[in-house]
């Protein structure tokens, strides 16, 4: 029997009859007998849909604590909606893990080799198969590169599947033995397989043929988002007594959103950082209700900001929008270090690059060194526009008169043939060892395409001298 059909669904039984032989001598033998049964699963879980370097880092973790802390890492990093309570990713891998469970199981290893192509890769486009126990006098014909036809008449008497994923340009072919379905190259190359019965404990990570697996992806998930809401954001850190002061900027596209009758949109904002272990470093969740003005300006933009403290370490942003009225989503994900700014680890801040700086001295969420910021995340600028910049400078040496002195200059740089635009140096002086600048510059005269501003800063008693670059746009 011969038949060809899709597998969309866990709630069909999979129609494979399966022969199951215990053996007397032969129960197979699992590493890490100090370990949980739950350790030891997680342990094959982890060679079917992690990589080689992460599976030996799990088997030499020292203890229990160790290892779920290990695993809780290894799927926050997977997940595809990491501003939010939820971890899908991990939610369907605990699905094809039951669903492996029931309908893949062998006698070592919890599963036969489909159970660890279904825990990659998840449900096949399209699954073929032929149970054992089919009239031997059915054949099929399969490819034999050895023969002068090029194919060969295979007997199909030893059960086999053959499961096809569309998304990867692959095709699967197991083939049944005494301890399950193993994974073969072809069905004629199965002919070889052995029939007798193996005594000896079979080894706890069944490798699957790394020659068929190494061109393909480790495993295989797709998120339904809906519709993409594109929005852009960046980071800037600054020196704090803590480690870093962080600011979080982005703006918000309004004319692509959903407004009610009374013109307002209703956006779920959710910015989460996370430390190198993916624990929560900080968190920000806002709901926000912009007016509607993109009907009347296509291109205006609402810009917000959140500030974080946070220490010196290895962080990951993780920032989302959702307009739930129009079921649009973006989710962006980006790594950043925190040094010690202060006691010398980087003695620049980041270069921010805004619409507006003013001199204000009022209370505001964009107000830093005396000056109302408010940061421009898309760092694109309309051509003949000015382009505003604030940056800080730490650790200057003080002169004979207690004061510190830097000599700035400023360049527009073209990343296309890289020429060069730069202003006179001028000498900033300050009392403290922390120099707060803010500067404008014109780009008149300057064609559209992609720049970098860059700041020099050299330090006129120690004579160091800092470089600070940002990149940016030039539009029509």
């Amino acid at each position: 029997m011969n038949d060809v059909r899709p597998m969309n669904s866990r709630r069909l039984r999979w129609m494979t009859v399966v022969t199951v032989l215990l053996v007397a001598t032969g129960c197979a033998t699992i590493p890490h007998d100090g370990w949980t049964r739950p350790e030891q699963k997680r342990y094959f879980e982890l060679a079917a849909v992690g990589s080689p370097e992460e599976l030996t880092a799990y088997e030499a973790l020292p203890d229990s604590a160790a290892r779920e802390d290990f695993w809780r890492t290894f799927w926050k990093r997977k997940d595809p909606t990491p501003t939010t309570e939820r971890n899908e990713r991990y939610e369907e891998h605990l699905a094809r893990v039951g669903f492996a469970d029931e309908n893949f199981p062998a006698s070592s290893g919890w599963w036969d080799d489909r159970g660890k192509i279904y825990l990659k890769f998840g449900d096949p486009d399209d699954r073929e198969w032929n149970p054992m126990g089919s009239a031997p006098s059915q054949y099929m014909c399969e490819s034999d590169p050895t023969s002068e036809t090029g194919s060969a008449m295979v007997s199909p008497s030893r059960g086999w599947e053959r499961w096809g994923y569309s998304r990867l340009g692959h095709q699967f072919t197991f083939v049944q033995q005494l301890t399950g379905y193993k994974l073969a190259k072809s069905l004629y190359s199965a002919q070889t397989f052995s029939s007798s019965i193996q005594a000896s404990a079979v080894s706890a990570l069944n490798e699957l043929d790394r020659s068929v697996l190494q061109q393909l992806p480790a495993e295989s998930y797709r998120h339904e988002y809906g519709q993409p809401l594109d929005f852009p954001f960046g980071v800037a850190r600054f020196g704090d007594s803590l480690g870093a002061e962080v600011w979080v900027h982005y703006s918000v596209p309004l004319a692509g959103l959903d407004y009610d009758s009374t013109g307002t949109a209703r956006l779920t904002r959710r910015i989460v950082v996370f430390d190198r272990q993916m624990r929560e470093a900080a968190r920000d969740d806002r709901t926000l209700t912009p007016p509607d003005m993109g009907r009347r300006i296509p291109d205006a933009q609402a810009i917000d900001l959140v500030r974080l403290r946070l220490p010196p370490g290895d962080y990951t942003l993780a920032i989302s929008l959702e307009d739930t009225r129009a079921g649009k989503t973006g989710i962006y994900e980006y790594p950043f270090l925190v040094l010690d700014y202060l006691q010398g680890a980087k003695e620049t801040s980041d270069l921010l690059l805004a619409r507006e700086i003013v001199r204000d001295t009022a209370a505001s969420k964009f107000r830093k060194g005396g000056y109302r910021i408010v940061p421009q995340p898309s760092h694109a600028f309309r051509a003949g526009a000015s382009l505003f910049l604030y940056y800080e400078v730490y650790n200057l040496k003080p002169g004979d008169d207690g004061r510190c002195r830097a000599e700035v200059r400023y360049y527009l740089v073209s990343r296309r043939d890289k020429t060069a635009r730069g202003t006179a140096p001028a000498v900033l002086t300050t009392d403290r060892p922390r120099l707060e600048q803010a500067a404008a510059l014109a780009l008149g005269g300057l064609p559209a395409g992609d720049y970098h501003a860059v700041v020099t800063a050299r330090d006129q008693v120690s004579g160091k001298e800092r470089t600070l670059i940002a990149p940016f746009r030039i539009t029509e």
